[in-house]
């Protein structure tokens, strides 16, 4: 959980290794949180980091991991952008 101006949001990361922190625990900047998962572990994709901003957090499942062109406008709305935390990526 994070927070900008006053905006809470949320981070996701997926495709990991199964080797993560406990739910909860305070990281340092600079720390290493995770490492890439792998070809097994990422459902047959090769490895990859899956960085996602919520504005919410769904109660029942994970967040969906992509949107087609139709749904995209629709999704925008429940998921910020990137940039607002990595910077100009595009």
């Amino acid at each position: 959980e994070h927070s900008i101006k006053s905006i809470k949001f949320y981070s996701f990361f997926g495709h990991l290794s199964k080797d993560l922190p406990k739910v909860g625990k305070f990281v340092s900047k600079g720390e290493t949180v995770a490492r890439l998962g792998d070809f097994n572990e990422n459902g047959g994709w090769s490895r990859h980091l899956h960085y996602q901003l919520l504005l919410e957090l769904p109660s029942d499942k994970t967040p969906i991991g992509y949107s087609s062109k139709n749904e995209f406008k629709m999704n925008s709305k429940k998921f910020s952008d990137p940039r607002v935390v990595l910077g100009d990526l595009y």
